[in-house]
């Protein structure tokens, strides 16, 4: 006696072949559309970061950690491993690296550079960067162009970079301190990860005080009035200026004399005047001996003046009403030696 197969037999039967023809047919599709489409580039470390200090020659490079420390590593390109690839791998960058991250954030700040530089730049261009292979045979190449990083014969490369310094050297100032990106495109390939460049630009400054170095004023005739300045026995200056990439605070301060045989504290704050002119912004500070003046601004002239009509209180200017006058007589003759200290801080 044969016995037949229930109605639902039949049934769970058909769906099981339906489900594994379904299942074969998306297999086969997928298989095509990777089979028809361009290979898939894995990128690993895709943050490549170079560290770049104006005040020193050498550099570092690396990547990105996920502490966000820096850590010197290579960045890694590789083809997908069930891909056979049908053309080398180039890769360029997409533009220059622009600023999306500085130091100091105000952009109208009367500090530094930011108020005196019309030729600032938030740029780093694209043929700044190189790239190279790592492994003896293998040259920097800047990355304004597309540059061929890795073969069809090759499975992986790994890569460095450095900036060419030859490039924005000269004009550091003008760069400034804080981070640039940009990312990197290829010719015909897909990424899985999104490659990167990053520059870190570190703070620098440098001072210039000319080839001056000292501020002299003989008082020969203590009794000649007029306005100090203008009379030539009556001042000496020297210039000075900072340059830097980042917005800064400039210090004077009088360490006071060094001899006091020769004149008091009190003979020299009621008779002498440091000033700190900016004739670009006609802008100026002054102090007295002994005393601090912080400026907002990074160049100008350091002078010290002498008068008879000083304000000895400095509350409404730097000259005195008449009746506030010192007479000259009362400043003992002698020497006074006194050093400007400066002082450049980031803010």
């Amino acid at each position: 006696m044969r016995l037949k197969a229930p109605p639902t037999l039949y049934i769970l039967l058909f769906l099981a072949m339906f489900f594994a023809t379904a299942i074969l047919l998306t297999e086969s599709a997928v298989a095509a559309k990777l089979l028809g489409r361009q290979p898939e580039v894995q990128v690993t470390r895709p943050a490549a970061v170079i560290i770049y200090d104006p005040g020193n020659s050498s550099q570092n490079e690396g990547i990105l950690s996920s502490k966000n420390k820096y850590n010197q590593k290579n960045m890694i390109f590789k083809w997908h491993q069930k891909l056979k690839p049908e053309a080398d791998l180039e890769i360029s960058l997409k533009s220059d690296l622009e600023l999306v991250s500085a130091k100091n954030k105000e952009k109208d700040s009367s500090f530094g550079f930011s108020r005196f530089n019309e030729n600032i730049t938030e740029k780093i261009p694209a043929e700044a960067v190189l790239v190279k292979k790592d492994r003896n045979d293998s040259n920097y190449q800047s990355l304004d162009k597309s540059r061929e990083i890795l073969t069809v014969a090759d499975q992986k490369v790994k890569l460095k970079f450095k900036i060419d310094e030859s490039k924005i050297a000269d004009s550091w100032q003008n760069l400034p301190a804080g981070t640039y990106k940009a990312e990197l495109e290829s010719n015909n390939y897909e990424f899985k990860n999104n490659p990167r460049v990053q520059v870190n630009v570190k703070e620098h400054l440098e001072i210039d005080l000319g080839d001056k170095k000292r501020l002299d004023l003989e008082i020969n005739d203590p009794t000649l009035k007029g306005d100090p300045e203008k009379i030539d026995q009556y001042n000496d200056s020297l210039s000075w200026e900072i340059n830097s990439n980042t917005p800064v605070n400039v210090r004077f301060s009088s360490q006071g004399s060094s001899d006091h045989t020769s004149l008091t504290e009190s003979e020299a704050k009621e008779f002498f005047r440091y000033v700190i002119k900016n004739g670009d912004i006609n802008k100026q500070k002054h102090f007295s001996p002994a005393e601090t003046k912080t400026v907002d601004f990074s160049k100008g002239e350091l002078k010290v003046l002498y008068s008879t009509n000083f304000d000895f209180e400095q509350d409404d200017g730097l000259f005195a009403s008449q009746e506030e006058k010192q007479q000259w007589h009362q400043l003992t003759a002698g020497k006074y030696q006194d050093t400007i200290k400066i002082t450049v801080e980031a803010q």
